[in-house]
Parts: C-alpha cells; sequence; structure tokens
C-alpha cells in the first residue's frame, strides 16, 4: 500500500497505549495509528531510544498494570522493525538541524531534527 500522509514521528506512548488495558479509547486510537504505521498507509518514523524506551514500559511491573511478558515485547518490536514504520538515526544534519533551528528561534519538531 502506497504512502498516503505526511511523515509523523512515532512516541513510545502511542505503543504503551497499543498495548494498555487502561483507557480503551485510547488504546483503539493508539492502535489504529500503529496498525496503518505497520501497512504503510501511515508514514511513520521512530527512533531505536524509542523501541527501548517503549520494551523498559512494557515490561515493567510498576509501570503498567498488566505488563507484557518479555517474548512478547520483543515479538512487537520485531513486527515493527521489519514493518513500513521507518527507523531513524541521528547522524551529521541532526546537529546543523538543532543549530539552525536555535538561530531561528523556532521550536524543534521531533522529526525535523533527523531530516
Amino acid at each position: 500500500m502506497p504512502m498516503t500522509s505526511d511523515p509523523y514521528f512515532l512516541d513510545s506512548n502511542v505503543l504503551i497505549y497499543s498495548i494498555a488495558d487502561g483507557d480503551l479509547q485510547k488504546r483503539a486510537i493508539a492502535s489504529e495509528i500503529l496498525k496503518r504505521g505497520l501497512d504503510g498507509s501511515l508514514n511513520l518514523y521512530l527512533s531505536p531510544q524509542i523501541l527501548l524506551e517503549f520494551y523498559s514500559i512494557a515490561t515493567n511491573v510498576k509501570e503498567m498494570r498488566v505488563p507484557l511478558v518479555e517474548a512478547d515485547a520483543k515479538r512487537l518490536i520485531e513486527i515493527i522493525i521489519s514493518s513500513r514504520i521507518k527507523l531513524v538515526y541521528p547522524g551529521e544534519r541532526t546537529l546543523r538541524n538543532l543549530s539552525a533551528h536555535k538561530q531561528e528561534k523556532t521550536k524543534v519538531q521531533g522529526f525535523l531534527i533527523f531530516t
């Protein structure tokens, strides 16, 4: 399925809400965002740090009422990595973009610092 959206940087909260058993409305919205990212109909990006945050929170009994077992958390991460969601890594351009935003006194948007 071709990309049909602007690019969005996925936050770990969306991943957490997609598996949390609390707020069903948030879970439904987060699950739809994740599903659309996985199939490529939503143009999603995330960083390895987001995946690490997700794993840390999702498997933590102090953070989640019903935490994922490690194998399930790892499997979801494997699905994400092998999907159409793109992993981005900071690089040389990241520092230039951050400096440019500071000089222009503009708000830094997560996605833009990686482009």
